[in-house]
């Protein structure tokens, strides 16, 4: 599935060959606590490790649409 990304002219589509491909919330969520790599999900899939530093966002101003 390729990643969206918010730009100035609309919704950019980035499709791209990853190391590591998961189909789901968590594992993406433990991957990436882990160190592995970066994800795009949800917040609520996110908030726990986010709250308490154990993840941090990149590319706010790049946020697709909800």
């Amino acid at each position: 599935m390729p990643w969206l990304f918010r730009a100035p002219d609309g919704t950019r589509r980035l499709q791209t060959d990853f190391a590591l491909v998961v189909d789901g919330s968590d594992a993406a969520r433990e991957a990436t606590a882990l160190g592995i790599g970066i994800a795009q999900a949800g917040s609520e899939s996110m908030a726990t490790l986010l709250a308490i530093g154990g993840l941090v966002t990149v590319l706010d101003n790049h946020a697709p649409p909800p």
